[in-house]
């Protein structure tokens, strides 16, 4: 993946924030990161159009 990445010289950051209740909020934890991919991959998709 390094070689791949080598050409870019800048990048975007994505990062989600979210409520859980604690460390081991598991569930809490799984809908953050599915809202998280979804999110990603639309952004995805426009910046690739």
């Amino acid at each position: 993946m390094r070689e791949r990445l080598k050409p870019y010289r800048e990048g975007i950051l994505v990062q989600t924030m979210g409520d859980v209740e604690d460390s081991v909020d598991f569930e809490g934890i799984a809908e953050i990161s599915k809202a998280h991919n979804e999110s990603f991959f639309k952004l995805r998709t426009l910046l690739n159009n």
